[in-house]
């Protein structure tokens, strides 16, 4: 694989800046500079959003299909390092959303209207990351099944990762980067219906939704079957107290 040395371009080229900021029109007229603002940031978060979920979507099919490789081919290490920055990327959409808390609330009752049916729900990459990570209620997701067949593959069960594995041991820390992905997926899902609470109320969603009920009910933290696996390490500490003390 040839590597280019040189790409010959600047920073605004590299980035391609002027599309990528010619992307953003508000449609409440600029003579209200608040509202009008408010609808530019409301564009503007909503996009890095789906940027973020793209990177997020790249590393868990990578990290799924390292799980499912053969030995010979698996860089489990590598696969550490894509959930973990997963994780972190889904923590920067958490941080993203939490500057929608700086829009007035009137300000969004003004442009909301203008969005007629669009409503989050409808985002296809936001769709794909929840049957990846199994919240769609249908299958266990792509990266737990994958995550099963490295067990398999290791002759691991998955009630013994976090009480026969060593912390270092990679299988273990494969395990532990999907859970800090985990916490990271349920933060950012109560930060959004916090959010939705806080600016809704009691109103319906955009897209003829219940709006925060909706997205309460919808509220789940990946890989159930992983967090019960862990917290049997609780159990074993409490059998081996008991022996002791016997």
């Amino acid at each position: 694989m040839s590597v280019p040395r040189n790409g010959g371009s600047d920073y605004a080229e590299y980035l391609r800046l002027a599309p990528l900021l010619d992307l953003q029109h508000p449609r409440y007229p600029a003579e209200d500079a608040w509202t009008h603002g408010d609808e530019h940031l409301f564009i503007v978060v909503h996009q890095s959003c789906e940027l973020m979920l793209r990177q997020v979507l790249i590393d868990l099919r990578q990290a799924a299909r390292v799980m499912s490789s053969p030995d010979s081919g698996r860089d489990l290490e590598m696969c550490v390092g894509n959930l973990r920055r997963s994780g972190e990327v889904v923590g920067l959409v958490t941080g993203l959303t939490s500057g929608l808390y700086s829009m007035r609330v009137d300000s969004f009752a003004s442009f909301r209207p203008l969005l007629g049916n669009a409503s989050g729900a409808q985002s296809a990459q936001f769709r794909e990351l929840r049957l990846v990570l199994g919240l769609s209620g249908e299958r266990n997701g792509l990266l737990f099944e994958a995550f099963e067949a490295l067990l398999a593959d290791t002759g691991c069960q998955i009630g013994d990762v976090f009480t026969g594995l060593s912390p270092d041991h990679v299988v273990r820390r494969v395990a532990d980067a999907m859970l800090t992905l985990s916490e990271s997926v349920w933060q950012w899902q109560n930060q959004h219906l916090r959010l939705a609470a806080w600016m809704l109320g009691d109103a319906g969603g955009t897209a003829g939704s219940s709006g925060a009920a909706y997205l309460e009910r919808r509220t789940a933290a990946p890989f159930g079957t992983l967090w019960r696996a862990r917290s049997s390490v609780h159990d074993q500490n409490a059998s081996t107290v008991r022996a002791e003390g016997a």
